[in-house]
């Protein structure tokens, strides 16, 4: 058994987000299956990507892993403020961009804003889904190495899905869910209003009533 691993109902608690893993104890015998791994929940979008990035082996191997993010952090930094321009394609500007280096080494916790800064430095392409607003954020889509994750009580866990864009409307923006109402025809507000599972009251309606009702029930992107 791995040094790391502890007896079932046993529980330890990660340096990154202070949240518990339970581990199962390897099986072996005639009457016991093989062995399935840790039981994972809910974890930080930092750790998301770092063991998308490095491996489940690398963080066993990482003793003081609030250390380990710390570091890494100070790469990501360094990389923005040497290519200020490379969340351009994001729309996010220059100065938007320090903004976003200054948050991500103050704050402890990787945000839905700052994961842009992870995803440019590892080169990723990330999508976040937001399963119960029926909505979801993607960032940079030119780059091959594909990472889902889903928002799930307070934390986020790894998904293989593929069909998000069909079952669910894309943002424009982490903080935005649309452009103003005078890009779409009522047909694509009608259109989107189902995706996310807005109810239209009336078939005589107005556009402007549609497009605020669709923000209405999608409300704040609390992720």
């Amino acid at each position: 058994m791995h040094p790391y691993l502890i007896p079932t109902n046993q529980t330890t608690v990660t340096l990154d987000d202070m949240r518990p893993y339970v581990y199962s104890r390897p099986r072996s015998g005639p009457d016991r299956g093989p062995d399935r791994g840790p039981s994972v929940a809910p974890r930080s979008l930092f750790r998301c990507v770092f063991q998308h990035v490095y491996g489940e082996a690398e963080i066993l191997r990482t003793l003081h892993f609030a250390n380990r993010e710390t570091d890494e952090k100070l790469k990501i930094v360094t990389y923005l403020k040497d290519n200020l321009g490379c969340l351009k394609a994001e729309k996010f500007t220059k100065d938007r961009t320090r903004a976003l280096m200054g948050d991500l080494v103050t704050n402890k916790v990787v945000t839905v804003e700052t994961l842009y800064a992870l995803a440019c430095y590892y080169k990723l392409h990330v999508v976040v889904l937001h399963e119960n607003k029926r909505v979801y954020l993607e960032m940079f889509p030119q780059h091959e190495d594909g990472l889902v994750l889903a928002c799930v009580n307070g934390g986020f866990v790894p998904r293989s899905s593929t069909d998000y864009a069909t079952r669910m409307h894309k943002l424009v923006a982490h903080d935005k869910v649309l452009h103003g109402v005078s890009t779409y025809t009522l047909p694509e507000l009608i259109l989107i209003a189902e995706t996310v599972g807005y109810d239209i009251p009336t078939t005589k309606c107005k556009k402007a009533d549609v497009y605020t009702g669709i923000l209405a029930h999608v409300g704040d992107l609390r992720w």
